[in-house]
Parts: structure tokens; C-alpha cells; sequence
């Protein structure tokens, strides 16, 4: 946790400013993410055997299991001034994605997969518009998200 002690204060003001726009559609953008990176890796499937995928309706357990995940990014979120308080939510999900290799046939280049569909999503949520005041002309609250998916 000890990178996110290396944002700015400026790059957590714009990834809390960003997470409100994302706040607004989070249900539909954490189902467009798992939706797509079924779409884009149909190998990662089997990573969710308990998902049930309806034709022409929402899925209830990829819904419940995307919200997850956008409450895990909210936490961090939350937590920027003091990332600490992630460890045990982080040895968690350590313990419990760890055994999908074993179990489940995860593979590395999953996380480029997830990583990505995520950053498409939220750009998508963004939008054209700028909500955001920034100094520097890259400056853009997918790439803070970028920078912190990888940086955790």
C-alpha cells in the first residue's frame, strides 16, 4: 500500500472527484466491466463458475460480484490519506484470488485484461466532458486509475 503514499494531493483530489462521477452509474459501469472482460477473454469464464449467464437479462451473480469489486476501488478511494488500513482487505482477496491458479486456471495475463476493461469502462463514464480542473495537459482520472490499478 505504501504506492499509493505516492500520489499527490492533487492526484487524489482528481481520483475522488473522479470516483463521484463513477458513483453516479456504478451498478451499470461494474457490470459493463465484467461483461466485457467475459466479451474480451471468454477464458476468463471459468474464473466465475457461479455466474449464470441469462440471455437477454442481467445476470445476478456477475452483478453482485462487480459491485463487489467497485466497493473494493472504493475503499481505496476512501482510504488515500491512509492506504494502511487496506492491509487486511488486501490479505484477504490475496488469500481467496491466490487459489484461483489452482483452482480455477487464472493466468497473468488476466490482470492485463481486467486492468483494461476496467480503464475502458470508467473512460466510457467519464465521458468527453471535463469535470475536472488539471494543471497538466496528460492529466486524466483514468490514467490516476491506471496508475493505481497498477500500482496496487
Amino acid at each position: 500500500m505504501e504506492a499509493l503514499n505516492r500520489f499527490s494531493d492533487e492526484e487524489k483530489d482528481i481520483l475522488r472527484k473522479s470516483w463521484k462521477v463513477l458513483d453516479r452509474n456504478l451498478n451499470n459501469t461494474a457490470y459493463n466491466i465484467f461483461e466485457m472482460i467475459i466479451s474480451q477473454s471468454p477464458d476468463t469464464k471459468q474464473l466465475f463458475p457461479f455466474i449464470k449467464m441469462n440471455q437477454g437479462g442481467r445476470c445476478r451473480e456477475m452483478e453482485f460480484h462487480a459491485l463487489r469489486f467497485m466497493q473494493v476501488l472504493e475503499s481505496v478511494v476512501k482510504t488515500l490519506d491512509n492506504p494502511e488500513t487496506l492491509n487486511p482487505l488486501c490479505d484477504n482477496l490475496g488469500r481467496v484470488h491466490g487459489r484461483l491458479s489452482e483452482s480455477r486456471g487464472f493466468r497473468t495475463h488476466h490482470w492485463g485484461v481486467f486492468i483494461e476493461c476496467t480503464l475502458f469502462s470508467f473512460s466510457k463514464s467519464f465521458g468527453t466532458g471535463k469535470f475536472y480542473i488539471c494543471r497538466e495537459e496528460n492529466s486524466s482520472p483514468d490514467l490516476y486509475f491506471k496508475t493505481s490499478c497498477h500500482k496496487v
